[in-house]
């Protein structure tokens, strides 16, 4: 922690922790413990310091998260602690004492690490230490900005510390501030990004580390910023007034906000407000606005030199401050607590001599460029995994080079800092006059489950070894693109091919990568779902897509996907043609092609019967994926039906989908046929979440998953759970006596563990799973004098005169109302050297349990709440974790002849002072 925050709130009374002086901020009492707060949040989500080792969980409760990126601007007064004026009383004396606690945690910390290493990763404690620190000095500087908007009846003067002197530097008369010339700017390359991610050699954040690179050509760029002198001739002009300096959006917030000047001009610009102080106005510094403003002075001063002038771009901006040395500038409070004149500190920025003043500090410049992510290699740090990515909505756009109170990092060359543009930060002008490219958009995030799941699919290989038999193909979707190609004829040209039940598009990029040049000319894609289809062009327009893979609940992973990095951009003389359509029902005029692939185990399974004949151009080729083997299809004659190959697809981090996948390819004939007309198409059985686990097919389902052998080379779940629990429970010396099975099922974990245990109880809510656990029993052999009870019961209100020296909750925890209820009536059920197992995929869904009550996957305090994590919390201080958590894995066919491929995360408790 830096003394240079606490210095920072010094001036304040009591009363400003408690006023929001920025509407879009909390207020400076959050922030005051929120970057203590941020150390402890951290340390513990990295596993460093235990839940347990918390200093205040009310404070770090409160003070944990910061303004969502994605909403700045619905912030509820009623939503504080300190909304109580009571509370108000105690709260800065709790937060500064917090403060104190955390400085000698911190010390301990440091003095006891062995820094002898060479170098460290950015998961051991420096690193996590670094990123506390740097995350407090950008609090500097946005806590600085609420603090700059303060009324002066707040603020004690007297207790202003030294190193906030304001600079004495200044001219007080317009007329006498030099002129901002124009200077040329060399073109040239720019590498971007960092590669020492592995071992870094200083901190960074996440979005710094990657890879892009750029060509610049010459342009030209304001040898200083825009001083309060040259900003004033745009007011006198009528800046504020003319409508066509402004867009849309930006007059909107001049007529709301009624602004006739920048926020920190007082008196028609007679004086400036300082961090602290008013002065008169120094009319050499730099201005100071928000985005709006200076692209609305860059229109203007088009107007006036009858040239595009626009902000500088990030890579132009790059370029500069690559080639200068950026170092003996106002910045990090080394030189005044304040901006000074712009003609202060520069350097040589071109072969004529020409000096470019403020490459780095005295006040950040607004960009043109939308903030983004480094092309390629980055990756979210998972101490901090929102950090960046809310930032990148295309709203958000680069604050480049620093102000005076920018610290640390935001002074680096590789920092990637970014505000959307209504926000006030210690931020000025410099304009450019250039025809470099920029990013002027970002490229897709999707970070919806709907858009995940398929995405994710399609685009990232799955790379975990199963504990399957026969192994599944990586990326099936990449596989069947590239076996369609082999079938293209080949001497064709300018074919039109369909791709029928596409998805999200891996097939079609890898089957035009795989064909020859001039064979392809028209490619039609086609889904029901018209998300997907703009995934597609969206990727193939932009060249790369991000997104979020659902891991756990509502917790993610971010990955990007790069079409040049695998080959995959699509040729010029190639059309790709988007279209919603429903594939059982495909309107003629899309009919008559000379290739068509069709993936039918999709959410929109196509049966072969509605296949038309006139899909296909007579001579043209079919290639289809289905379940099951097609031995024919009426009109074609078949040229490959035998190959077949496991596809897998998630759903979340521990549960998929696996199914073997036949491909046949086929010709149509010369001969017409009539089209067969369509399928009447079939009335589903729907079942009513409640009465899910009492219909046939699902009690059916489950009993094959209990009793019978095991399938796809992973042997019985049931039967191993109850191995685990024996084997575990004679490991911890656990009387074998009694054992409960919590939500049992059909029982056989209950049956198996019978083999062990005196006493076992199987406990479900299903009549129909208890019935067939009865039905069972008598095939199994329970040992002489060992019994077994099923009996039907609610997990939530479980009544026992027992102790159980075993319970075990298999895929139980994830589909209860209330599974802290469960968790808090299990405990007095256990024997003092009993051991509890809680076994699932932790895969939570809204229909089964109440958001609010999940245990994990989701964010807590702003760090990520893992269902592991949260069934520590709720059995503590009672029980503990016995064993590191092991995924038992296993297999449930379903009716459609697909199988569920799931990992059980199993989890051992045990009373503390066992």
């Amino acid at each position: 922690m830096t003394r240079m925050y606490d210095a920072l709130f010094e001036p304040l009374i009591d009363n400003a922790f408690f006023v929001r002086a920025e509407p879009l901020r909390h207020h400076l009492i959050f922030y005051y413990g929120h970057t203590a707060v941020f150390y402890i949040n951290k340390l513990v989500l990295q596993g460093i310091l235990k839940n347990s080792e918390r200093i205040d969980t009310y404070i770090e409760s409160s003070c944990a998260v910061g303004v969502d990126e994605m909403s700045w601007d619905d912030l509820s007064e009623s939503n504080y602690p300190w909304s109580d004026p009571k509370e108000r009383d105690i709260f800065i004396s709790k937060v500064q004492n917090y403060r104190n606690s955390l400085r000698t945690l911190i010390v301990n910390l440091i003095q006891g690490y062995n820094f002898n290493k060479k170098s460290f990763t950015q998961f051991e404690l420096p690193w996590i230490i670094l990123m506390g620190i740097e995350h407090e000095r950008i609090h500097i500087e946005t806590s600085a900005c609420i603090i700059h908007q303060l009324e002066p009846k707040y603020l004690d003067i007297d207790k202003i510390p030294s190193q906030f002197k304001v600079c004495p530097k200044k001219r007080s008369n317009p007329s006498d501030v030099p002129k901002n010339n124009l200077i040329k700017v060399n073109g040239g390359d720019i590498e971007m990004g960092r590669n020492d991610s592995e071992h870094p050699e200083y901190f960074g954040w996440d979005n710094e580390f990657g890879k892009e690179s750029a060509s610049l050509n010459e342009f030209q760029v304001s040898q200083m910023l825009v001083s309060n002198a040259e900003y004033l001739e745009f007011i006198n002009d009528g800046g504020y007034e003319t409508e066509e300096y402004w867009n849309e959006d930006s007059w909107a917030w001049v007529c709301k906000k009624e602004r006739k000047q920048p926020l920190s001009w007082i008196e028609k610009g007679k004086k400036l407000r300082t961090l602290y102080t008013e002065i008169d106005m120094p009319w050499d510094w730099p201005v100071e606005v928000i985005a709006f403003e200076a692209d609305a002075f860059c229109k203007w001063k088009s107007k006036q030199l009858n040239q595009k002038i626009s902000l500088i771009s990030h890579e132009e901006w790059y370029l500069l401050r690559q080639r200068m040395n950026g170092k003996n500038y106002n910045y990090n409070i080394k030189k005044w607590g304040s901006t000074c004149p712009v003609d202060t500190f520069g350097e040589k920025a071109n072969d004529n001599g020409d000096i470019l003043y403020d490459i780095s500090g005295n006040l950040w410049q607004h960009s043109r460029s939308a903030l983004t992510l480094l092309q390629q290699g980055f990756h979210t740090h998972p101490a901090y995994d929102d950090f960046t990515t809310p930032t990148i909505d295309g709203k958000h756009f680069f604050l480049l080079g620093g102000s005076w109170i920018s610290c640390g990092d935001e002074t680096n060359l590789s920092g990637r800092y970014g505000f959307r543009k209504h926000f006030q930060q210690f931020a000025g002008i410099r304009y450019v006059i250039s025809n470099n490219s920029y990013h002027d958009k970002i490229s897709p995030y999707y970070m919806g489950r709907e858009d995940s799941v398929p995405i994710t699919d399609h685009y990232l290989d799955f790379t975990r070894k199963t504990f399957l038999d026969e192994q599944p193909l990586p990326n099936w979707f990449s596989w069947f693109g590239q076996y369609a190609a082999k079938f293209i004829p080949e001497n064709s040209s300018n074919l039109n091919v369909a791709m029928i039940n596409g998805s999200v598009g891996r097939i079609t990029l890898e089957f035009i990568k795989n064909s020859k040049p001039g064979q392809l000319e028209n490619v039609l894609h086609a889904d029901l779902s018209a998300t997907r289809l703009r995934v597609l062009e969206s990727l193939v327009n932009c060249g790369m897509i991000r997104w979020d893979q659902f891991i756990e609940g509502d917790l993610v992973e971010n990955h990007y996907f790069h079409l040049k990095e695998h080959n995959l951009e699509v040729p010029s003389g190639i059309n790709i043609s988007y279209r919603q359509l429903d594939t059982n029902n495909i309107d003629p005029k899309f009919f008559h092609h000379d290739f068509v692939l069709i993936d039918s185990d999709s959410e929109m399974v196509l049966p072969v019967q509605s296949i038309s004949t006139s899909l296909v151009k007579a001579g043209g080729i079919l290639v289809l994926a289905s379940i099951g083997k097609v031995e024919s299809i009426p009109g074609y004659e078949v040229i490959e039906n035998d190959i077949e190959n496991w596809k897998i697809t998630r759903d979340t981090g521990r549960k998929s989908r696996v199914v073997k996948i036949n491909v046949s390819v086929w010709k149509r004939t010369d001969v017409a046929t009539e089209d067969l007309p369509k399928p009447k198409e079939e009335e589903g059985n729907r079942n009513d979440d409640e009465l899910y686990y009492e219909s046939k097919a699902v009690v059916d389902s489950y009993e094959k998953f209990h009793f019978g052998p095991g399938y796809l080379g992973v042997p019985n779940f049931s039967k191993a759970v109850a191995d685990f629990g024996i084997e575990v429970a004679k490991k911890h010396n656990v009387p074998l006596n009694r054992a409960l099975d919590i939500g049992s099922g059909p029982g056989r974990t209950a049956i198996e563990l019978t083999s062990a245990f005196k006493h076992v109880c199987a406990i479900d809510f299903s009549v129909s799973f208890i019935e067939l656990c009865k039905k069972h029993i008598p095939e199994y052999p329970i040992p002489q004098g060992h019994e077994l009870k099923a009996i039907v019961g609610d997990a939530h209100d479980l009544i026992s005169e027992e102790k159980y020296d075993l319970v075990v909750a298999i895929n139980l925890i994830d589909r209860l109302e209330t599974p802290k209820k469960f968790l808090d009536g299990i405990k007095p059920l256990i024997s003092d050297r009993g051991i509890l197992i809680i076994a699932s995929p932790y895969t939570w869904m809204d229909k089964f349990t109440e958001h609010d009550k999940w245990l994990g996957g989701f964010m807590k305090w702003g760090e990520t709440q893992t269902t592991e994590n949260g069934l520590k919390e709720a059995l503590s201080p009672e029980f503990e974790l016995l064993e590191p958590p092991t995924d038992i894995p296993f297999v449930i066919p379903d009716p459609d002849n697909s199988y569920q491929y799931t990992l059980s995360n199993a989890t051992v408790f045990g009373r503390t002072n066992r």
